[in-house]
């Protein structure tokens, strides 16, 4: 792309995303950088991130934009007046990495949100919400369009109002790069259903390091650190679905 049109780009991620998903999109190209300037086999870099348009963009007329590369497939589905993310997956490689002296730690947010999550968890509560000791990898990922999992762990139900603030603070980290017009249609259903959101748990006790999973009857979040690469807590496969509108399905049908 010529500089008009990257302009042209990003002038569209930012009137789907929030500020803080525009920083992520960034930062996710950055580490991708990072990874190019180690070296190695696999053509890593910022340069190789794409754009795709399912259907024409229109105002009456479902369409999907697509765009990504290495560790970002943002499936942006637009019908009407309606923005959906559904199915995406996010996370990256390396999360941890220095930028012009700056510290940057992509998925921070929702690290420090599991981790306070967990702690405000009785006895009683946590052997409910970790079901093994190894993480897991991610079970909706990618190829798995359509699928649904039984709800297992902690249900909202069983929660403290203040534990239940904590979970949406969790939702919210990941979601949150959504623009906030959708992002509060996106919450309104799981808010509404937080009592039959679920709170799963697979792996040690800190999140960089741990497999964990919200289920909602509109949402399935998943956090997946990978062995691959040597440290597990640098490397994370994050998905994003609503089992009753992927690709925007639920508005109207999309092919």
């Amino acid at each position: 792309m010529n500089e008009a049109q990257k302009a042209a780009l990003n002038s569209l991620l930012a009137s789907i995303l929030s500020p803080q998903g525009m920083r992520m999109v960034e930062e996710q190209m950055g580490a991708d950088d990072v990874l190019k300037s180690e070296g190695g086999p696999l053509p890593f870099g910022s340069d190789k991130y794409w754009v795709s348009f399912l259907g024409a963009p229109s105002t009456t007329s479902p369409w999907i934009l697509q765009f990504g590369g290495h560790h970002l497939a943002l499936n942006v589905a637009v019908a009407g007046p309606n923005i959906s993310l559904s199915p995406s997956l996010t996370g990256g490689q390396p999360l941890k990495y220095v930028k012009d002296g700056k510290p940057i730690y992509i998925v921070e947010r929702e690290v420090a949100a599991a981790n306070a999550l967990m702690a405000s968890l009785t006895p009683a509560q946590k052997a409910k919400v970790v079901l093994g000791a190894r993480k897991i990898d991610l079970v909706l990922g990618p190829g798995h369009d359509g699928q649904t999992l039984q709800p297992e762990g902690l249900p909202g139900s069983e929660m403290t109002d203040a534990q239940k603030a904590l979970l949406m603070t969790l939702i919210e980290a990941r979601m949150g790069i959504l623009n906030a017009d959708d992002l509060a249609a996106t919450l309104a259903p799981v808010k509404a259903s937080l009592n039959q959101t679920w709170f799963a748990w697979f792996g040690p006790g800190n999140a960089d390091r741990a497999y964990f999973r919200v289920t909602n009857p509109t949402m399935i979040l998943e956090f997946s650190p990978q062995d691959l690469g040597g440290d597990d807590s640098n490397h994370v496969h994050n998905m994003y679905r609503d089992p009753t509108n992927e690709y925007g399905a639920g508005w109207a049908p999309i092919r």
